[in-house]
């Protein structure tokens, strides 16, 4: 995994640990701490989904996942930015190809 992985989990970590301790010092029903869990791992769930170009595109070491993860984050709202994050995220990279062309001498001894 990647740094930014996890830095994503440690937030996500961090938001539902920070949220559950301030329900509990408030005094909350259980009936409120079981909706704010089930709303934290829903937005959670949620930003998993929309940030998965960027998430396969550091996890594959794409070369362009930076650009991908700023594609993601500005156009993924829109379901035609994100799809394209996406099949850029699993598109093969191109690697440099180098063809070395080797000439013969002819019968006379000149190339």
């Amino acid at each position: 995994m990647n740094i930014m992985a996890y830095i994503f989990l440690i937030f996500i970590a961090e938001l539902t640990q920070s949220d559950a301790c301030a329900a509990a010092s408030t005094g909350l029903s259980d009936h409120t701490e079981s909706m704010a869990a089930a709303v934290l791992i829903g937005i959670g769930g949620l930003l998993l989904v929309y940030f998965s170009p960027t998430l396969l595109a550091l996890l594959r070491k794409k070369s362009n996942a930076l650009a991908i993860g700023v594609l993601n984050l500005f156009l993924g709202w829109t379901l035609v930015g994100w799809v394209i994050a996406l099949v850029w995220a699993v598109a093969k990279d191109k690697r440099a190809e180098t063809i070395v062309i080797q000439q013969q001498p002819n019968n006379s001894g000149q190339v």
